[in-house]
């Protein structure tokens, strides 16, 4: 079994990946197909929204559409979580996913209380760095950093 996420936007999904792919990377091997390909007798503005897009990675493939109709969309019982082992790169992706967004935790160290306490440090400094933000298109995304 392999996990994935669809996100939700009203009207901004195609920037949104565009944004993702250009911070995260990924490939997007089937490119974006719009409504007006799949369905008949829509509005022209409706046409142009994206029935589907995805971007894949290694082990995981975030996928993405518009709703046809403006409704409430909240992330508010969802964030995507990035592991990352190299700092540097996980503290780069944070930034630039904070673009135009929120933070909802800086970016700090914390004492991860998950782990079982044989792999915890013994030196009582913090095990992971983390982090919570919302992107500009209303996305939470948590980073952890594993140090």
């Amino acid at each position: 079994m392999q996990f994935n996420v669809n996100l939700l936007f009203n009207g901004h999904c195609e920037q949104a990946f565009a944004f993702y792919q250009q911070v995260l990377g990924g490939e997007c091997a089937q490119g974006i197909i719009r409504y007006g390909e799949v369905l008949e007798d829509l509005p022209e503005e409706c046409s142009r929204l994206v029935f589907y897009t995805e971007l894949s990675f290694e082990h995981f493939t975030l996928r993405g559409q518009d709703v046809l109709e403006q409704v409430e969309l909240s992330s508010g019982n969802l964030a995507i979580n990035l592991d990352f082992t190299d700092e540097t790169q996980g503290r780069s992706i944070y930034q630039q996913l904070l673009a135009e967004g929120e933070v909802l935790e800086p970016l700090e160290p914390v004492f991860c209380v998950s782990q079982p306490e044989e792999a915890q440090s013994d030196t009582g400094a913090p095990d992971l760095i983390y982090g919570k933000l919302t992107d500009q298109f209303g996305i939470t995304w948590e980073i952890l950093i594993h140090i």
